[in-house]
């Protein structure tokens, strides 16, 4: 049988993308293709060994269940080292309209969990100590307290994380629960497509027989006015009969804009759990963590640095210490202090550039520390 590799990686890529760090995916996935697939065998191009050992340690699962969606028959998955990066035409992997109706057509547009996002592996500190503990006892008693469960942060604080871990969870002590894991912008285009190719009767059935339901982003149904409609319908039929819902947003309900009342009511009626931006030590805990993968010891003056320096996220984070780590590998180097605030130069000025533009157009009066401290206290009550 005749493959299309080009658009079997670009179809991978639209889903990676929704599950990974924007850091792992642009230097571990989009820099990958499929070489060829053989039988049973797929083979996956990489450009270095550092990035074979990275996704054959954290990723090897996952990128297998993701490729057999779109060639069920392998059954192994092994990486040829090359020295010649793919060519992607830009925006291709961005696409995620056509990506994403076409992985609907197959009848597989519901993301897979991944499986490497697990309760155990999830690092608790201060600002995620309350979302853990609700997705743990979720996780042991579905349906029954904290339904729906809602978890709101900014970006890459770890709620989709939490998400697909109570997933993992549910499903491990569960292997009959049916769990139905989507984004909130892929549930909308699926709902599109189903009225367009009269498929509603299907749609309705798959998500409305689900026993777990996790749904990401919501805040995506914002002015989408027929989606939140059918989305309504879905959460009583599921809330009625006990099955879990959990869903994730950038804020709480009651700041989704052009939200319907019933709904913003419906996602507040159970509990609702925000994700902080963690502290120093829980940084320093997950760099520490991450060290594991490398398989090689790092001077904790390096993870230190790291964690002072990026702070704003843990994607970032995330996306920081594979920098440091990439460049040494590749300019065959040790990782040193040295090392790791060359990689980081570029990153730390940008994010002093942004930070000095902001200040550019604060009045010399705003200036005292008294005043940032109430600006930020009442950003946060803003955001909250």
């Amino acid at each position: 049988m005749n493959h299309d590799l080009a658009q079997i990686w670009q179809n991978s890529l639209a889903e990676f993308e929704t599950t990974v760090s924007k850091g792992n995916f642009n230097m571990l996935f989009k820099q990958s293709s499929i070489g060829k697939i053989e039988n049973t065998e797929i083979t996956l191009n990489v450009t270095s060994n550092f990035i074979r050992d990275w996704l054959k340690d954290k990723y090897h699962a996952q990128v297998l269940k993701t490729l057999k969606k779109f060639v069920p028959e392998i059954k192994e998955l092994k990486y040829f080292i090359t020295d010649k990066s793919p060519k992607i035409q830009a925006g291709s992997v961005l696409d995620k309209e056509k990506s994403k109706l076409q992985l609907f057509n197959n009848n597989s547009s519901v993301s897979t969990l991944n499986p490497d996002y697990l309760l155990e592996s999830f690092v608790i500190g201060p600002s995620n100590r309350l979302a853990f503990a609700t997705c743990q006892a979720v996780s042991q008693n579905p349906g029954k307290d904290h339904n729906p469960l809602f978890i709101y942060s900014g970006v890459g604080l770890g709620k989709t994380h939490l998400m697909h871990a109570v997933g993992n969870e549910i499903l491990k002590n569960n292997p009959h629960k049916t769990i139905l894991y989507v984004s909130c912008e892929n549930f909308a285009n699926e709902y599109i497509n189903s009225i367009k190719t009269n498929k509603m009767d299907y749609f309705k059935k798959k998500y409305r027989q689900a026993d777990i339901f996790l749904i990401d982003d919501i805040q995506f149904l914002s002015k989408k006015e027929g989606t939140q409609e059918e989305f309504f319908h879905t959460f009583n039929a599921l809330h009625q009969t006990h099955r879990q819902i959990i869903m994730t947003s950038d804020r709480v309900p009651k700041a989704i804009p052009d939200l319907e009342e019933r709904l913003s009511s419906r996602m507040s009626c159970g509990m609702i759990v925000d994700i902080g931006q963690p502290d120093f030590e829980t940084r320093l805990a997950i760099l520490e963590r991450k060290t594991e993968i490398t398989k090689k010891p790092i001077e904790p003056a390096v993870l230190e640095y790291i964690a002072h320096t990026i702070f704003s996220n843990i994607r970032e984070l995330e996306g920081a210490f594979i920098k440091v780590v990439t460049d040494a590998h590749l300019l065959k180097i040790p990782i040193t202090l040295d090392s790791a605030k060359i990689s980081l130069k570029h990153l730390i000025e940008e994010k002093d550039k942004k930070a000095r533009f902001s200040k550019s157009f604060l009045p010399d009066s705003c200036q005292s520390d008294g005043w940032k401290r109430s600006h930020h206290n009442y950003a946060r009550r803003q955001s909250d």
